[in-house]
């Protein structure tokens, strides 16, 4: 493959493959909440992924690079992953039961406009007029997507899944 694209290219492509898979995250999420509790897939989810990690590090023959780290950094590192991914993930599947999936995904994907925000009074980033006005266009959309188009009611499907 790398004969016949550029590096260019192929940034297009991954960034194209990538896009097609991430759009199809709401519907994979509303077919295995289906079956599952939202608490059972990232059951499910999280054990795949220390599987998948697990090979991935043995065969890169690194395993032995574990011992590097002191019980209170593995103690530290488990504890901020109970935050995330799992917190985080039981609470977006919940949302992802409760609401319709394009409602789900539409307030999911408002997460980099909400780091935008955090980063003023945390980081004291400034930001300028352009940027606080595509902050307020992107809020309306996802309050319009969340209404159904019936913004001045404020009356959602479920409210508990909007918050």
């Amino acid at each position: 493959m790398s004969q016949f694209l550029s590096n260019q290219n192929k940034a297009y492509l991954f960034a194209a493959i990538a896009i097609f898979f991430w759009s199809t995250v709401a519907t994979a999420f509303k077919l295995s909440l289906k079956h599952l509790e939202p608490i059972q897939l990232v059951f499910y989810s999280t054990i795949f992924s220390v599987l998948v990690l697990f090979f991935i590090v043995l065969f890169q023959g690194k395993l032995k690079l574990i011992k590097n780290f002191s019980k209170h950094a593995l103690l530290r590192c488990a504890f901020l992953a109970l935050l995330n991914p799992c917190l985080y993930y039981i609470i977006l599947f919940k949302g992802y039961d409760i609401l319709p999936a394009q409602e789900a995904m539409v307030i999911n994907f408002s997460w980099p406009v909400m780091i935008v925000i955090l980063s003023i009074p945390i980081l004291k980033q400034t930001i300028d007029i352009k940027s606080f006005l595509s902050i307020i266009v992107c809020y309306i959309g996802v309050v319009v997507i969340a209404s159904k188009g019936d913004i001045f009611s404020m009356q959602f499907e479920s409210p508990l899944g909007v918050i």
